[in-house]
């Protein structure tokens, strides 16, 4: 089994330090709506800096979905995951 946590750029840079047990306990943190990085004062670069503070062996991956950034990626990494359960 794998966690996976979706955090979205309008929700703020407070969520990783404000909830680090939900955090510590992923497997994956998905930062979601990065096309509103323009738009909002959201700081990506804090956000894996709170994340590896937290949890240093989490996976993290960055995407829009509106745009399609990172959704190539996120995929492989649902594909694999899916691959590495049912070959145990």
């Amino acid at each position: 089994d794998y966690k996976v946590v979706i955090l979205s750029v309008p929700e703020g840079n407070d969520k990783i330090p404000k909830y680090p047990v939900m955090f510590r306990r992923t497997d994956m943190t998905i930062i979601n709506k990065i096309d509103l990085l323009p738009y909002v004062s959201f700081d990506l670069e804090e956000a894996k800096k709170d994340l590896e503070a937290i949890h240093p062996q989490a996976q993290f991956k960055a995407l829009s979905a509106q745009t399609g950034e990172g959704l190539e990626d996120w995929i492989n990494w649902i594909k694999d995951a899916y691959l590495q359960c049912i070959n145990r």
